[in-house]
């Protein structure tokens, strides 16, 4: 593989002769091109005017190639510059002028030219290359060298002369001996045509002569010592193997095709993605230590979104800047020639896979593997509609095969850019081609359409469809029936393309071919190739399937090729369809969709039937015809695929039918089902339920486990598998084997147990016949059947046949680390489960880190393929942390799951947005269980948000999952309060597993109970006790059957449930009854711990706390008494193991325990275990102030209780304030206020103290509830001292305590501001007061000092003045969010356009209006207003984000909205921006555009400008003066003449600031002196 050649000046001077070659040139070209440059030909004429006669002929020969110029490749660094080798400059026409110097040396060296190449500088940052050639000498080889060293950094004397004395300064200057040629002048350029000679010797003699002289190589002398021109460079071919990104529009184009995005008839509209792809393209171009540079980027979208053209027009922009750009063949593989060739390019790279999800992975396999080791920057964009497996698989292959990506990049596009700015440029591209006319002024429709497409659609329509052409009704009746049952419900798309296909179908009937052809069969024609796409050979064999054209040989030959060549031809990719896309498929589900009878002529055969294929020696006509078919069924796959995004049901409906007429295609629609999923899922499910005679083990084998679509259709290939006899145990085994995971991947959990127990004891007999062969298999299978054990609750069981895959793996990974490393790492991560699940946490904790280590190590190696792994294991990581209270590690390692997952669905969207949201169900669980309640309620939110679109897209596989994250949604907005949306959400949940348990009752009435039962303990806790009870009991009957079924399995969550039950029944009353249920669920609980008493004694020891509280509530004492103290010895055992975990649990049941002792009188055992609760509860408090507050008073209370009873009064008061300064002033309040509660003297003083304390500054959210407590306390006590905080002992008016609850109902600015008006229009000093009170008793509401803050501004400016500035912050509000959604969105330009528009223009522009008649009247215009919605800004957005939008409007202001959003959109269309801008003189606006885009200075004279007057307003006149230079000596005479003008105006100005207008007079006077001095260089102003 060649390497890019780096030119270090620096370093290594003489290096740059290492791309020159004598022979190159000639090698690199056709004999055509070749025909013309000279040859080293010795004999007469040998002299001066030979020389240059040679040299003049190279350079008109190489200005008739038509190179074009480019700028430094992007890698260069400062003092080295990458050069492209000579053969790719000829080939693909782009060079550098060092490149052209480099080509034109090598052609030197044929011809017998001695060349040297110099470089020439202008300050440090301009630099020019040029090739110097003495008249008087000949090359070849061996001839002595002008230069010693090869080089040389100071200008040459040669014989006493300087060389810059002897350069001549025009053709045929008979007192030069040495030419300065600027080859760069035989570059084409489109302004000036092909290159001049004499420009090129004058321009090369003012550059020697006026710039300074850098580094001169001696090529010639180099060259000419190394005679090795038998050992060229290895070639790249001339001829080019990518299509290029635009494609010329043919003459003969009907106006349909126009359309197709390739042809750019329609100018480009960038839109904010664009840039994020083109900064991909260019940004990571380095490639830190010469490593190869190869990265990936995914655009998707719908169809008609624009990727295709956003494709293309990176390809026309980087091919600008010197790369080799183009969109790979689509129907056809590269040829190992065509790889080696991209693969031997040193250029940069860019190829584009269009319907990427469409294309064989083999072959995208292939391009990659290719290109691997290129050292040059090598981009390869994938354009398809959506991410899918196809994408992960793809990237895991690639990491398999050893394949490194760059920084990758996926972006899913918009369905449209800016409509306005779209359908604007669209109706100027169609009539600029179609009338040869732009129009002036372009007429917005109210709805220009919902996608890319639609809107250029709809400006193709109102060029081409003036209103002249109607159909005749018989045609219109046509397309409606052949609609049929989609037009019963049409919508706005269909009737679209409807038209769209009308008129197309009208002008293909003005070709004789054509003209009697009735509508219907153009459609179906159309239809028909747009089906099954074929190349332009096969067009009339497909024709000869329909049955009207059969018989008509010479005819359907001509349309065949009027349709291969004119009407559908191929736009570079060879098939024969109807193009947009989109179109194409709208056409065939309206042909063939609701009547799919009409389809069956036209399908492929079975390439398997082609008379012939099986022989041996078939012949290439045979294996072609095969082949063609086999192509034509891939492409009606996926073109039926794709069609089911505009119809499902029509898609869906012909898909089944496609295969009930050719079961034969299953292969073809089983590869795009594997890829996308689609229609034909569902397809192939029927096809084999059919009982179609398939090859199911082929089938099967294609389907990998766990594919989210094919699950099904995977189960049943296997089940009409023959299984394997016993005499071939291995194949047995293995069938068995996968048959219990496609068993279980649909919930048949006790079928797959079976078929997994036989499986493993099939491979124990193996093993112990041939351990070595079989031992894997065997792990294996006893992973799989220890899950398949747990599935059905047989923990122990399962955690055996867990232990015994993880002793089987670690045996094998000391043989062979790299092959069961990783499998060894899942079994791990299956017995932690199996261990957490019967109690044994620590054990669990281990082995869940040991796999959690491993997988970080495999990542280290493989990050695609076991960044998933790493994912998972540390969700089971974190969940066991849990378990064993270690709450903040846990909290950790949940949220680097989350981030793991987060960066994986940034990559791939489809194939891991289920696995986030279920690790960010975790992860609110895990925050809600820190007291964290907030964040845990966002997380949830958004784990809820993703299951919802999941659901959109697939509900049978995500609808169980959204029920389980609206259960746990439900129990956070309960923990914050939120009970009226606690129980919806909850309702939801048991609604949404209610219609599961319709459909599968075995998998999902589980989830049901458990549903029901969080309902249950909701709605008693809004006081609904009726319908809790009603609830809990339906909970209870349903786990009883399903204990009943499946003791093993339900038993825990049967006893769970009447626990809970237990508990409602005692609330009601009804305590027998709850006697009853609690004495079951203790008896079910002990039988559970007796067979696994890790796994249950701590849900044992909670079901003795509650029946002991039943006892004692019936009186039963001493029954209640021994099952207390049952369940403080459970609790003492599980803290002493895990102390974090279960230190609560011992202090409340130590709490229970001691009032029972009291009870029966036991009162110094009471007084020990009561103290012990206290003294547990001090620790815990310190810890979570907020979650045991309430449990330390409660059990302080107690422990009183029992000191008051034994007579010890003063200890008992002291008790509650033992070790008070260790607590928070609010939580010592807290303690106060219950010994005043607990006391029955002296209250007073306690309270009186608890106030003080309340007074003293804490966190908000503890202290507001304690100042409320406190007051409520002295209320209730009577006590109003004087010396007492106001808040304490003021009475609230009853009027201002509604007023301010009213206000907190108020959901924006807007209700506020009527809120206000009505109840606080005039507030008296009293009710200020009064609401300075609540506000201090509400520190934890910010909204009550809110209002308190309003209620001082309307008391000093009246209460219209407040209101009218909150409905303005409002209106500025909601005008910031239209904005910042239409800039997000692509639509900022006519959103600003509308808003900026003259008050008396109309508003017909479609862009974002607010909603009602006085907010129309608001305007960005408006000064005031625009404070306001800035400010806004500022508040809620990053900085960076708020500086944007603020110069977008400053910059629309001077301007227009569109010049704003162009300078935004990319540095080519801000240079037309800076175009347009410099036409007009407007100076003001040029100025605002290096801030809103800096960098523009180094890619146009137009940017140069802009800058040199940004730079003087920033104080900066010398770089003003620098750029201002550099800008007019590089412009026209035209562009001269508008900096002129432009200076001119600004000067002028009555507003032009004082730093600009010191730059415009330096302007004139600079060039009035350069003037006088009559300096007529090309690089100088004149």
């Amino acid at each position: 593989m060649r390497e890019p050649v780096t030119w270090d000046w620096v370093a290594d001077p003489a290096g740059i002769a290492e791309v020159v070659h004598p022979g190159w040139v000639q090698r690199a070209l056709t004999a055509e091109d070749w025909r013309g440059f000279p040859g080293n030909e010795p004999g007469e004429g040998d002299g001066v005017s030979k020389v240059e006669r040679l040299a003049q002929q190279i350079f008109d020969k190489l200005a008739e190639l038509h190179v074009t110029y480019v700028h430094e490749p992007a890698e260069s660094v400062p003092g080295a510059q990458r050069v492209r080798a000579v053969d790719e400059v000829l080939s693909l026409g782009r060079a550098t002028c060092l490149d052209m110097c480099a080509t034109f040396c090598s052609a030197a060296l044929d011809a017998g030219i001695y060349p040297l190449l110099l470089t020439v500088r202008q300050e440090e940052r301009r630099r020019h290359a040029l090739v110097l050639v003495p008249v008087d000498r000949r090359w070849s080889f061996g001839v002595p060298a002008l230069l010693d060293e090869g080089f040389s950094r100071s200008p040459l004397v040669i014989d006493g002369d300087d060389v810059r004395d002897l350069v001549a300064s025009a053709p045929d200057d008979a007192m030069g001996s040495w030419l300065a040629i600027d080859v760069e002048q035989a570059i084409y350029s489109a302004d000036r045509g092909a290159g001049d000679w004499g420009c090129a010797i004058a321009s090369g003699a003012s550059y020697v002569k006026e710039w300074g002289w850098d580094v001169c190589v001696d090529v010639g002398g180099i060259r000419a010592q190394q005679d090795n021109s038998s050992e060229l460079p290895t070639l790249a071919r001339t001829e080019k193997v990518l299509a290029p990104g635009y494609l010329p529009l043919p003459d003969d184009s009907t106006p349909l095709q126009m359309i197709q995005t390739r042809y750019g008839v329609v100018p480009f509209c960038s839109r904010p993605e664009y840039r994020g792809l083109k900064d991909w393209a260019l940004g990571t171009a380095e490639s830190p230590g010469g490593k190869p540079d190869v990265s990936v980027a995914v655009l998707t979208g719908a169809g008609g979104a624009g990727k295709t053209r956003m494709a293309a027009q990176l390809c026309h922009d980087l091919e600008v800047l010197g790369w080799y750009t183009g969109f790979a063949p689509a129907k056809s593989a590269m040829g190992n020639d065509d790889l080696t060739y991209l693969a031997e390019l040193t250029t940069e790279l860019l190829i584009v896979v269009d319907y990427a999800e469409e294309s064989r992975q083999e072959q995208l396999a292939a391009l990659l593997r290719a290109l691997r080791g290129r050292r040059s920057p090598t981009r390869i964009v994938l354009t398809a509609r959506g991410i899918d497996s196809w994408w992960e698989d793809f990237r895991e292959d690639l990491e398999s095969d050893g394949i490194q990506l760059g920084q990758g990049l996926v972006k899913e596009l918009e369905p449209r850019p800016d409509p306005v700015l779209l359908y604007r440029q669209a109706v100027r591209g169609f009539s600029k081609v179609i009338n040869g006319v732009n129009p002036p002024e372009v007429m917005i429709p109210e709805h220009a359409g919902d996608t890319a497409l639609d809107i250029v659609l709809q400006a193709w329509l109102a060029v081409v469809d003036d209103g002249g052409m109607q159909d005749p009704q018989s045609e219109r009746s046509v397309e409606r029936g052949a609609r049929s049952a989609r037009a019963t419900n049409p919508n706005a798309r269909d009737s679209l393309y409807d038209r769209v296909l009308r008129l197309e179908f009208n002008r293909w009937r003005a070709f004789p071919e054509l003209w009697d052809i009735s509508l219907i069969h153009l459609r179906r024609i159309a239809a028909t190739l747009s089906l099954l796409v074929p190349d332009a050979g096969q067009v009339d064999d497909v024709l000869s399937r329909l049955l009207e054209w059969r018989d008509e040989h010479l005819r359907r030959s001509r349309v065949a090729e009027l349709m291969s060549t004119t009407l559908l031809r191929s736009d570079g990719d060879g098939g024969i369809s109807l193009r947009p896309d989109p179109v194409a498929e709208h056409l065939i589900l309206s042909v063939f969709g609701d009547d799919p009878d009409q389809v069956d002529a036209v399908l492929p055969g079975d390439p398997l039937d082609v008379p012939g294929i099986s022989e041996p020696d078939a012949s290439e006509a045979t294996v072609a015809r095969a082949v063609m078919l086999g192509q034509q069924a891939q492409n009606l796959s996926q073109v039926i695929t794709r069609a089911a995004s505009q119809d499902r049901e029509s898609a869906v409906r012909l898909a089944h039918h496609v295969l009930k007429a050719c079961p034969h295609l299953w292969s073809s629609a089983l590869e795009v089902a594997l890829a996308q999923g689609g229609p034909f899922v569902g397809a192939l499910e029927h096809l084999i339920e059919s009982g179609a005679e398939l090859p199911f083990g082929e089938v099967e084998k294609f389907i990998p486990l766990g594919h989210s679509a094919l699950r099904g259709v995977a189960l049943l290939a296997m089940q009409r598998i023959e299984a394997p006899s016993e005499r071939n145990p291995v194949e047995r085994a293995r069938h068995l084997h996968n048959l219990a995971n496609r068993l279980s991947e649909v919930g048949r959990l006790g079928e797959a147990l079976g078929v997994a127990q036989e499986a493993v004891g099939l491979r124990r007999d193996l093993v112990e016949v041939s351990p070595a062969a079989h031992t894997a298999d065997l792990a294996s299978s006893s992973n799989n059947l220890a899950n398949r054990l747990s599935d059905v609750g047989r923990l122990g069981e399962a955690l055996e046949m867990a232990q015994e895959a993880v002793g089987l793996y670690r045996d094998l990974v000391e043989v062979s680390p790299a092959a069961y490393t990783a499998d060894l790492a899942s079994s791990l991560n299956n017995l932690a489960n199996a261990l957490s699940g019967v109690g044994r946490l620590g054990e669990a904790l281990e082995v869940a880190q040991e796999a959690v280590g491993l997988y970080r190590d495999l990542v280290e190696v493989s990050p695609a393929a076991h960044t998933p792994d790493l994912a998972r294991s540390l969700n089971n990581l974190a969940n066991i942390l849990w378990s064993v209270g270690r709450r903040g590690e846990a909290l950790e390692t949940s949220q680097e799951a989350v981030g793991l997952y987060r960066d994986l669905v940034e990559v791939s969207p489809a194939a891991y947005t289920a696995d986030l949201a279920s690790s960010l169900n975790n992860l609110a669980n895990v925050l809600s269980g820190v007291g964290r309640l907030g964040e845990a309620l966002g997380v949830a939110q958004e784990a809820v948000g993703l299951r919802r679109d999941l659901v959109e897209v697939s509900p049978a596989a995500h609808t169980p999952n959204l029920a389980s994250s609206l259960g746990n949604l439900a129990n956070i907005l309960w923990g914050v309060g939120r009970l009226g949306e606690a129980l919806e959400v909850a309702q939801e949940a048991v609604g949404l597993y209610r219609d599961l348990v319709e459909v599968s009752p075995a998998a999902h009435t589980p989830n049901l109970a458990s549903s029901l039962g969080n309902l249950a303990n909701i709605l008693w806790g809004v006081g609904r006790l009726g319908e809790a009870l009603e609830v809990a009991q339906e909970a209870v009957g349903l786990y009883r059957d399903l204990a009943q079924a499946s003791p093993a399995a339900y038993a825990p969550d049967l006893a769970s449930s009447l626990g809970n039950l237990a508990n409602i029944l005692s609330g009601v009353g009804r305590l027998g009854e709850a006697l009853e249920v609690a004495q079951e669920a203790v008896g079910l609980y002990r039988d559970l711990a007796q067979a696994s008493p890790a796994a249950y004694a701590p849900d044992l020891a909670s079901s003795l706390g509650n029946l002991a509280n039943i006892l004692s509530g019936v009186g039963r004492l001493g029954e209640a008494l021994e099952v207390a103290q049952e369940a403080v010895g459970l609790y003492r055992d599980l803290a002493q193991a895990s102390p974090a975990a279960y230190a609560p649990d011992l202090a409340s049941s130590l709490g229970n325990l001691a009032n029972i002792l009291s009870g029966v009188g036991r009162l110094g055992e009471a007084l020990e275990v009561a103290q012990e609760a206290v003294g547990l509860y001090r620790d815990l408090v310190e810890v979570s102030p907020a979650a045991h507050t309430p449990d330390l008073a409660r059990s302080l209370n107690n422990l009183a209780n029992v000191l008051s009873e034994e007579g010890r009064y003063e200890e008992a008061l002291n008790v509650f304030t033992d070790g008070f300064d260790r607590f928070s002033p609010a939580l010592r309040s807290r303690l106060l206020i219950a010994r005043a509660t607990w006391r029955s003297d002296d209250q007073e003083e306690d309270l009186k103290e608890a106030a003080r304390e309340a007074d003293c500054p804490d966190d908000p959210t503890f202290l507001g509830p304690t100042r409320r407590m406190v007051v409520q306390a002295l209320t209730v006590a009577g006590c109003n001292d004087a010396d007492l905080p106001t808040w304490a002992t003021s009475t609230i008016d009853k009027s201002v305590l509604l007023r301010s609850i009213d206000w907190l109902r108020c959901h924006n600015l807007k209700e506020q501001a009527a809120h206000l008006k009505n109840g606080w229009g005039s507030p008296s000093k009293s009710d200020r007061d009064a609401l300075a009170v609540q506000a201090e008793r509400y520190v934890d509401v910010p909204a009550v000092a809110r209002l308190l803050f309003l209620v001082d501004l309307v008391m000093m400016d009246g209460v219209d003045s407040v209101v009218a500035w909150l409905n303005s912050v409002d209106r500025a509000q909601s005008l910031a969010v239209v904005w910042y959604s239409a800039h997000t969105s692509g639509r900022g330009a006519s959103f600003l356009r509308a808003q900026l528009r003259e008050h008396d223009e109309g508003s017909g522009s479609g862009a974002d209006q607010l909603g009602d008649a006085d907010e129309d009247l608001w305007s960005l215009a408006d000064p005031e207003i625009r404070a306001l919605v800035l400010g806004v800004l500022k508040a809620n957005l990053p900085e960076e984000v708020f500086i944007e939008l603020r110069r977008i409007l400053e910059l629309a202001e001077l301007s227009d909205a569109d010049i704003a959003y162009a300078v935004l959109a990319s540095d080519e269309d801000a240079e037309d921006a800076l175009k347009e801008l410099l036409e007009v003189g407007h100076w003001r606006a040029m100025r605002m555009v290096p801030g809103l885009r800096p960098g523009l200075e180094e890619k146009s004279i137009h940017g140069c400008v802009a800058a040199s007057l940004h730079a003087a307003v920033a104080e900066q006149p010398g770089q003003a003066h620098d750029l201002l230079r550099s800008a007019y000596e590089k412009a026209d005479p035209g562009d001269r003449t508008l900096i002129e003008v432009l200076m001119s105006k600004a000067s002028r100005a009555d507003d032009c600031p004082q730093e600009i207008a010191d730059l415009c007079a330096w302007f004139l006077k600079e060039r009035s002196l350069r003037g006088e001095a009559g300096n007529s260089s090309p690089t100088s102003p004149s």
